[in-house]
């Protein structure tokens, strides 16, 4: 009897230090991360509103020490999230650092299980719609200090579902972004020294290769600042539509323009023929290819 009481015990311990661990605590760190701490729950037909997903069981992550990923799924996710505050501030930030999701809605729950902000947000809308006009999703809530409140997210979209949270005080968050901002400043001021250096020979000597490097740097560039949500922010912020543009030309867009490059330095069809034959059969595959999602994006958004 005394073996039975004692191996109870330890599963309930286990099971408290497992919930326990769950919980997020926002300290005055003004910093922390959720991966790991996060149920999930997929929403087969799409159409389960709120009120139905609060009182379901939220599964634990596959992976629980990684970002939320679950690749390319149509489906409506929904996660659920602890916070306890520890902290003397009230006041918070939480950020998706993940530009290209469609939809968000954030619904936070205090204790008494009374909904206290209901928002949504996602490349689908203008940046002005944000609580802060800024390159990743992000939303502003308050929740006193000593105070515990439960957050559920929805989030649909036909990028790849991946939800990396992190919640900020407004004093970190700003010298966080500001050190980004400084860091990403310098890559693309170097990417625009070697596109215009590179242009301009290019108009000097007008060589084929150093015209097809122009175009792969700036499909680089292009790339990294579309998941980056650069673009969004800077080129088109109050055209969300466009968005579905660059996320069906950009990919197709770099590797088209690496192939021609490749090709052209190179002379490839000088000494194997069958290998630029493999490289123009890519570079139509990655043409039509573009098309084609183009056309498919256009079509379910309308």
């Amino acid at each position: 009897m005394g073996r039975y009481l004692c191996i109870c015990l330890l599963l309930q311990f286990i099971l408290v230090q497992s919930l326990h661990g769950q919980i997020i605590r926002l300290t005055d760190s003004g910093t922390e991360h959720a991966a790991g701490r996060m149920g999930h729950l997929i929403d087969e037909s799409g159409e389960l509103t709120f009120d139905e997903v609060r009182g379901m069981a939220f599964s634990p992550l596959p992976n629980a020490d990684k970002v939320p990923g679950f690749g390319f799924d149509r489906r409506a996710y929904w996660f659920r999230v602890q916070l306890k505050n520890e902290s003397k501030e009230s006041e918070w930030r939480m950020e998706i650092p993940y530009a290209p999701l469609d939809r968000i809605d954030l619904y936070v729950v205090s204790d008494s299980g009374v909904v206290k902000l209901h928002k949504t947000n996602g490349d689908i809308f203008p940046i002005s719609k944000r609580d802060l006009p800024y390159r990743h999703p992000i939303f502003t809530f308050t929740i006193d200090p000593g105070q515990s409140n439960v957050l559920f997210l929805r989030v649909q979209t036909i990028s790849s579902v991946q939800v990396p949270l992190v919640f900020w005080t407004p004093q970190t968050f700003q010298t966080a972004s500001h050190h980004t901002q400084l860091i990403n400043g310098l890559f693309y001021g170097a990417m625009f020294i070697m596109i215009m250096y590179q242009l301009f020979l290019f108009l000097s000597i007008r060589d084929r290769s150093t015209g097809y490097y122009v175009l792969t740097l700036i499909a680089m560039a292009n790339v990294i600042a579309f998941f980056q949500g650069y673009t969004f922010l800077f080129l088109h912020p109050e055209q969300p539509g466009l968005n579905d543009d660059f996320a069906a030309l950009s990919g197709p867009f770099f590797v088209v323009s690496s192939a021609l490059l490749t090709r052209s330095f190179l002379s490839i069809r000088n000494f194997s023929p069958a290998l630029d034959n493999i490289l123009i059969v890519n570079t139509c595959i990655n043409i039509v290819a573009g098309s084609l999602i183009l056309s498919f994006m256009r079509q379910i958004s309308c």
